[in-house]
């Protein structure tokens, strides 16, 4: 029965996500628990049942495929069945790119349980309704996708995570579902002597110079979402946007602690939270990149929840860079070029890249801090180089599209994709990409990084490279 042993583990992180708005996977997940339990229980013929029907709604239910919970379940089931194994497989390879590291190590144990090793590492007595109760009553997380620090010598992590009560997201959410009423409580939210405005897509409050403001700052993130929804087909979640913006950058961290209980590093720009669909951070009426990165990472979760963390991060840091001009985003070169030029000595290349996942991108240790960086500029300056060479929406759109249950023989991986798109092995991609950086500015990766600041170098250790230095004390006028 050793084919049996892993169904628990498969259900217990993919069923028991909080959901904090208007879920529309929910009968899908359901049903997946159903099949799940009935096998359990040695109840074959309505588990087939029950993981047909869940199939059949997988393939009409929009951004299921791409939903990191519902590619657990479906790797799970895929497993349990021999006829249905290798789809399990790639479902849980899928599933490996998750920024939740339980849903990484548990995709890896399924993976390692359907391939028929490690079975004897798995709980054979621990029973579906255990394990859901177990899982059920943790304490729930949120995270926070982060852009800011200094890029040279006090890197900041992408990813903090504290705890909330769930009930105080979901009031949040309810309190800004109407749009006629939802200015109110978010400014008392963000403490006394703010100002804001409300549109047809965000809720914007600001501490600095009044209503004005707050909508100049709406106007600048709607070119960013018009673009993002263009170029690349993101989508809005069906619920406001709440965006607290200040014009300092130190109050970031303070907000930061106040609204999401999140212990963000000193010189932090900006950071979303998913579960409450907010931003927080620094920005103008021109200029609010920065906040445009954050978008990126909350639009790309409506039907591309499973991006590979290079893709992701890389486009929301090129994003930030970006100007949104003629329709389209164009995008710059900045302090990103000096990083990777500066990290010769760690070798980094185009197809470890595309391996990484999003723990690569966020250490948890002080001494994986500079290779973070690295790696978080390489994927930010490579999205650039796929957008020069014209390949940047052909490699998007492609990855997106692979669906496993389309066309299961002929399912390509991000890496398969960019040699298919470029004419050329991942060795000679690295090359070329290589040869284009160092004509960009004329110079090698080798340069030598300079500090924001002369002060630099006296702040306090953080945790992950993420954004320019700006002022962190001048408002942003």
């Amino acid at each position: 029965m050793n084919s049996r042993r892993f169904f628990t583990l498969g259900i217990c992180l993919a069923l028991a996500q909080p959901v904090v708005f208007a879920d529309d996977l929910q009968p899908l997940r359901e049903l997946g628990k159903k099949a799940l339990q009935a096998l359990s229980q040695h109840q074959e013929e309505d588990g087939r049942r029950y993981f047909n029907e869940f199939l059949q709604d997988l393939r009409t239910t929009p951004g299921a495929a791409t939903n990191v919970p519902i590619e657990l379940t479906l790797g799970a089931l895929g497993c349990a069945l021999p006829e249905s194994r290798e789809m399990g497989r790639k479902a849980l390879e899928r599933a490996k790119r998750a920024k939740d590291k339980k849903e990484v190590d548990l995709a890896v144990r399924l993976q390692a349980s359907c391939d028929g090793s490690n079975v004897a590492d798995l709980p054979e007595n621990t029973g579906l309704d255990t394990l859901l109760a177990s899982v059920n009553n943790e304490a729930p997380e949120v995270s926070g996708s982060l852009k800011g620090g200094d890029p040279w010598l006090h890197p900041v992590a992408n990813v903090a995570i504290a705890h909330i009560s769930p009930s105080d997201i979901a009031k949040r959410l309810e309190d800004t579902q109407n749009p006629a009423t939802a200015l109110a409580p978010t400014l008392t939210r963000f403490g006394g002597g703010t100002a804001g405005t409300v549109t047809k897509d965000f809720i914007v409050a600001t501490d600095f110079g009044g209503q004005p403001r707050a909508v100049g700052i709406a106007r600048c993130l709607e070119r960013y979402r018009a673009d993002l929804g263009r170029e690349f087909d993101m989508v809005l979640p069906d619920h406001l946007i709440t965006v607290y913006t200040t014009a300092w950058q130190d109050k970031v961290r303070m907000d930061a602690g106040r609204l999401h209980g999140l212990p963000l590093p000193s010189g932090t720009m900006a950071y979303s939270v998913y579960a409450d669909l907010s931003m927080v951070g620094v920005a103008s009426p021109e200029k609010c990149g920065s906040l445009g990165h954050e978008l990126t990472h909350l639009m790309i979760r409506g039907n591309f929840g499973d991006a590979p963390a290079w893709l992701e991060e890389g486009l929301a840091s090129a994003v930030a860079l970006s100007i949104p001009e003629n329709n389209h985003l164009s995008f710059r070169p900045g302090w990103r070029d000096r990083v990777l030029r500066s990290s010769q000595d760690m070798h980094l290349t185009v197809p470890q890249l595309l391996d990484f996942t999003w723990a690569d991108f966020s250490p948890t240790d002080t001494a994986g801090l500079p290779r973070a960086a690295a790696i978080q500029a390489l994927a930010s300056v490579f999205v650039r180089y796929l957008a020069a060479k014209n390949k940047l929406h052909e490699v998007y759109f492609a990855v997106r599209k692979q669906n496993l249950l389309a066309d299961i023989d002929h399912y390509r991986t991000p890496q398969q994709i960019v040699e298919e798109q470029l004419g050329k092995s991942l060795a000679d991609v690295d090359k070329d990409f290589t040869d284009w950086f160092k004509r960009q500015s004329g110079g090698t990766r080798t340069s030598a990084a300079t500090p924001c600041t002369p002060a630099a170098k006296n702040r306090p250790p953080v945790a992950q490279a993420a954004a320019p230095c700006e002022p962190a004390t001048k408002p942003l006028h």
